[in-house]
């Protein structure tokens, strides 16, 4: 394959991707996909100039210009960081940019930067937050100020407080008060969908690669078939980890459920890293559906546990047969 081939497939590779990618070659952009355009709201024209202090909002603007002041000063480049932008029209988005060098002595002479449009994740962030938060005022204002030192996480929290409630006959007005918040504190008898939402339930497994970011891997059913973007769900789901966990691979499995107001859905993600100590050896299996609550979340660490030892000993999964197994839990009363 001539250079010129391994050129072309390059680009189209960098045009699929789901991040925004720029090259900067002794400092001057050589390269930027059409992502990049998308998430910045600029034309490509505008963006020749790429500089981040030029599109962040002006809370921000201080804070990037002393963290490129450090890096310049300490001669060690950037490697990841976050801040808001505003897009030609106005618009405000959050961005993630990671960087990668390549340098020719003591000097860099590429740069690879991927931009992540994490605005959704953010804003989910601060509504969990504000709903902890609502929680916990709702603990002192019942007088049960001592579950909060009992409790470890919001859901113990919420059972140490049902058992205190039933015995002072104020169970029912909780549960009205936490359901209108969110489906985490929601405890149904009635299965999380019907039969006919599990068309839309989708499981997938992802790896991680250092150029493109995460890629999907096994998955069912087809994308084709589902009513939302699976490409832009997984990069959701993947920041959401790195910005709880960190950059560095996962020592310990960890799993999240989420809801995701953007496509109306909830996802449980399950994080592992095959032990090798590199960050591309890090993966996560995902599962999308309308609902999924709490209880329902517990049995499915049991069968993603399973994946993940399978994915970890380079062994087959059959991900068609876990997702049956999967819509048995979700199809079935937990309560």
């Amino acid at each position: 394959m001539s250079n010129k081939e391994k050129l072309e497939k390059f680009r189209k590779l960098c045009d699929k991707s789901v991040d925004g990618l720029t090259i900067v070659e002794n400092g001057k952009v050589v390269y930027l996909n059409d992502r990049v355009s998308e998430i910045f709201g600029y034309p490509k024209e505008d963006l020749t100039n790429f500089f981040e202090m030029d599109y962040a909002v002006p809370k921000d603007r201080k804070d990037l210009r002393d963290f490129f002041e450090d890096t310049e000063k300490t001669g060690i480049p950037p490697n990841i960081i976050e801040f808001w932008i505003s897009q030609k029209d106005g618009k405000r988005k959050c961005i993630q940019n990671r960087y990668f060098t390549s340098r020719e002595g003591d000097k860099i002479s590429y740069r690879f930067i991927t931009t992540t449009d994490i605005t959704n994740f953010k804003l989910m962030i601060d509504k969990l937050r504000k709903h902890k938060n609502d929680l916990q005022q709702l603990v002192k204002m019942l007088g049960f100020e001592e579950s909060l030192n009992k409790s470890v996480n919001d859901e113990e929290l919420l059972t140490i407080i049902s058992g205190e409630l039933e015995t002072s006959e104020k169970i029912e007005s909780l549960k009205r008060d936490i359901a209108q918040d969110t489906y985490t504190f929601k405890i149904k008898i009635r299965p999380s969908i019907t039969e006919n939402e599990k068309n839309n339930v989708f499981l997938a497994s992802y790896i991680w690669d250092d150029a493109l970011g995460p890629t999907i891997k096994d998955y069912y059913p087809e994308i084709k078939d589902l009513s939302y973007s699976i490409k832009d769900v997984g990069v959701q789901l993947f920041h959401a980890a790195v910005s709880i966990y960190g950059q560095n691979p996962f020592i310990k499995a960890q799993d999240l459920l989420l809801n995701m107001e953007n496509i109306n859905m909830c996802g449980y993600i399950y994080f592992d890293s095959i032990p090798s100590g590199k960050m591309s050896d890090r993966f996560m299996i995902i599962l999308v559906s309308p609902k999924i609550n709490y209880f329902e979340s517990l049995k499915l660490k049991t069968l993603f546990e399973e994946i993940s030892s399978k994915i970890k000993e380079n062994e087959e999964w059959d991900v068609k047969i876990y997702r049956e197994n999967i819509l048995k839990i979700l199809l079935t009363p937990q309560l």
